[in-house]
């Protein structure tokens, strides 16, 4: 699967698992305005400014993808689970505002700073870098929300 267009008529679509397929364009997606989960592990997609229109959206999984700019993001109010596992992220402050997040996987990132995420209390940050766990309580992080796995 490459081409997403057919999709694009399906707007009571509320899941979509496209990992491991060589999806690079999702502009097609952004009229799914009932998609609440999607995954997209392991594809071609770098640009991701047409999920800031899937306003139902609380499940994206990103991992394995040239994903570098999470800003289009910060639209999806309703996002609880959000996998950034082997991207080139490294700004987090696009979710700063996202309060209904609680689960975050950080893992393979160039992520060094999570003070964006300061006011999300609820919020459960993994990943797999004990080294990275330890430099974000040297700065002050709340150990309680970091859980190395």
């Amino acid at each position: 699967v490459s081409d997403l267009s057919p999709l694009s008529q399906l707007s009571q679509l509320w899941e979509l698992h496209l990992s491991g397929t060589q999806v690079s364009d999702l502009s097609p997606l952004s009229q799914l305005s009932q998609l609440w989960e999607l995954h997209l592990i392991e594809t071609q997609i770098s640009d991701i400014s047409s999920l800031s229109q899937l306003s139902q959206l609380q499940i994206l999984y990103l991992s394995g993808t040239q994903v570098s700019d999470i800003s289009p993001l910060s639209q999806l109010s309703q996002l609880q689970r959000l996998d950034l596992r082997r991207t080139q992220v490294s700004d987090l402050s696009p979710l700063s505002q996202l309060s209904q997040l609680r689960e975050l996987h950080l893992s393979e990132t160039q992520v060094s700073d999570l003070s964006p995420l300061k006011d999300l209390k609820h919020l459960l940050i993994t990943t797999g870098n004990q080294d990275k766990v330890e430099q974000w309580q040297a700065k002050g992080f709340n150990i309680s929300q970091l859980v190395f796995r």
